[in-house]
């Protein structure tokens, strides 16, 4: 029985075994190097995940072989087992249509057995030590952590609120469904529970459907769900992360200004804010518009025609102020 019981103590006291996906559509350099920094800096309980979705008939990048990864074409993620998210015709898209969950979840459906799941676009930073960002969040219980998060009521003419979707008849996954209730946020960065998981994966297959950043707040609150906002200013921060990790405008379209934006995307600076999540943050070789393994003078032919141009627009726009 003694035995028992310290197992038993010992479970509850165990970091919780978690996935940390980094998604991207593309890989270069400066992706990868990225991706190895937070290969280093997370800790024992967490496995580190190269996600990348691509159209079909793409090849899988050999660098991929090298890492711990799962690869996923668009046929593979538009399946019939979520009607509603699979929906429309050749105008389909998983950009237009808020569909970038769909990766994340054809991901937990091959790898069920995490307790909770860290998603990472490729553009986002932390202007610190990674793993004092994850440690921040160790001890919370939310099945939601995300950035942005706020109600109707705080920006009730939200475009996306109308491409949310509920199937025909009576939820089984839902069956206290209430409008009212829906909640928004943005998910380049979030961290989900095993239990959210699955209420998103039961609900998409009983034909709900929308933009993510609508369908995962609003579908896990009406589930009853722990909703937290990683940091800002808005009503569902933590006490203690208020004004912590990130800044932005909740009722903005874009979210700016602040760190943590939708757009315009940001040069990775050396002297961005400390301690702060930026997004959006492209490597300066996806500005570039360098893919692949290209010669060292060709990267700097690039690099300085790029700052030249910026350098004049930096000149002309100095003389019309």
């Amino acid at each position: 029985m003694r035995v028992d019981i310290l197992a038993d103590e010992k479970a509850a006291h165990s970091p919780a075994l978690t996935a940390l996906v980094f998604q991207s559509h593309l890989i270069t350099p400066g992706i990868l190097r990225q991706f190895r920094k937070l290969q280093q800096a997370c800790p024992a309980h967490y496995r580190v995940f190269f996600l990348m979705h691509v159209p079909p008939g793409t090849p899988k990048p050999e660098a991929l072989k090298e890492l711990p990864h799962h690869f996923v074409t668009t046929p593979e993620i538009r399946t019939p087992e979520y009607p509603g998210k699979s929906a429309g015709g050749s105008d389909w898209s998983i950009w237009g249509g808020g569909h970038t969950d769909l990766p994340g979840m054809h991901f937990y459906r091959h790898h069920p057995g995490f307790e909770r799941y860290w998603f990472m676009e490729y553009d986002v930073r932390w202007s610190g030590r990674w793993e004092r960002f994850f440690a921040s969040f160790e001890n919370s219980q939310a099945d939601l952590l995300a950035t942005t998060m706020r109600t109707a009521e705080t920006q009730p003419n939200w475009w996306m609120w109308a491409l949310f979707g509920a199937p025909e008849g009576p939820s089984a996954v839902l069956p206290n469904f209430r409008w009212e209730d829906r909640v928004g946020c943005l998910m380049p960065l979030f961290r989900a529970s095993a239990r959210a998981m699955k209420v998103m994966d039961s609900a998409y297959r009983e034909g709900w459907t929308g933009h993510c950043e609508v369908t995962w707040p609003t579908l896990l609150r009406n589930a009853g769900l722990r909703l937290e906002d990683i940091g800002g200013l808005g009503e569902f921060v933590a006490p203690e992360n208020r004004g912590r990790f990130y800044r932005n405008s909740l009722v903005s379209g874009t979210h700016c200004p602040g760190t943590f934006v939708f757009r315009p995307a940001k040069l990775p600076l050396p002297r961005l804010r400390r301690n702060m999540l930026w997004h959006p943050i492209k490597p300066l070789d996806v500005t570039l518009g360098i893919t692949g393994r290209e010669h060292y003078w060709e990267f700097h032919r690039r690099l300085r025609s790029f700052l030249q141009s910026r350098k004049a627009a930096w000149g002309t726009s100095r003389r019309d102020a």
